[in-house]
Formats: structure tokens, sequence, C-alpha cells
């Protein structure tokens, strides 16, 4: 097994927290340490510090070095080296950034049904007031993955996308 810091793999598990329930219905002796963290609601409250192992063990009554084997055991049962039992990211949000000369706007859409790939041309009608245009293009996508849902952003600027222009800021960045 290769050597993981215990500290982040804690962390790690704070963002998945949805689907620790999962690992204690299979795994009861694990169960005190998932819900001190299902009930702890870490992530959403900012006034509340972060976990450690320390306060894992005192808030559980469980040994410190149980605790500490307990996470890298449901670190490990979260994050296998293949299929994953536990994970399943069954919700999707796009998140549109569109920026045009100084003016943006931003949107947060649950479907889809198509996701535009780097460089296609959008347009947006209904943003013509506030951008005084309607042609768009996609200049990244990105993916991210929280509890249970995939996010995908999406940031579009005004203007038509520029094959030639984009080729050379890559060859200069590289």
């Amino acid at each position: 097994m290769d050597k993981i810091s215990i500290k982040q793999a804690l962390l790690d598990l704070l963002y998945v927290d949805v689907h620790l329930s999962k690992v204690a219905q299979d795994f009861p002796n694990l169960k005190p340490i998932t819900d001190y963290l299902l009930e702890s609601n870490f992530i959403d409250d900012e006034d509340k510090p972060w976990p450690s192992l320390k306060s894992i063990s005192e808030a559980t009554g469980i040994e410190y070095s149980t605790t500490r084997t307990s996470v890298r055991k449901i670190h490990e049962l979260m994050f296998p080296f293949m299929d994953t039992p536990y994970l399943n990211f069954s919700n999707t949000k796009f998140e549109l950034e569109i920026h045009k000369f100084g003016v943006s706007h931003y949107m947060v859409l649950d479907s889809l049904p198509v996701i535009p790939k780097v460089g296609e041309n959008i347009q947006l009608p209904f943003l013509k007031a506030k951008f005084q245009t309607d042609d768009f293009y996609v200049q990244r996508v990105n993916h991210y993955f929280f509890r249970d849902t995939q996010y995908i952003q999406l940031t579009i600027l005004g203007g038509d996308y520029n094959l030639y222009r984009n080729f050379r800021k890559d060859e200069g960045l590289l």
C-alpha cells in the first residue's frame, strides 16, 4: 500500500461525506467515526474547524491509534484502486460563467441536453440586452465532484473562437 497522509485522507472523506453511511452499513465497527463525520457537517459550517484525528478520538471515545487505523480503512474502502461500491455521483449541475468586456453573468442549471466542447460557438439570445451580443464560445470546460453531485463548469466568452489564436497562446504557455 502506498503511504498516504491520514490528515489528507480525512479531508478527502469530508468531500464525499454523504456516502459514508453506506460504509457504516457494511462495517458496523466504523459506524461511530462515520456518524461523527456525517453529523458534524464540517463542510457546510464555516465557523466549525475541520476535524483532526484527536478531536474525532475524543468525540467518539475511540483510542487515537484505532481512530487512525479506522480512517485509513474507510479511505481504502471509499477509494479503492478499481471499482467502488460506495461512490455514486447521481446528480449533475451545470455552472455557466459568461464574460464579455468586463460584463459577467453566472447561472446554475440542473440539466443541459448536450455539453458544449471547448471552441464551440453558442448563441444566447436571452442575454443580448446585457452583453449587446448573442454570439459566444466555450473557452473552458471543467468538471469537479462534491458529495453526490458532478459539477460541470463552462467558461463562456463573447465573440467567436479563434483556433489559431488559442494554438499560439497554448504554444506560448508551453
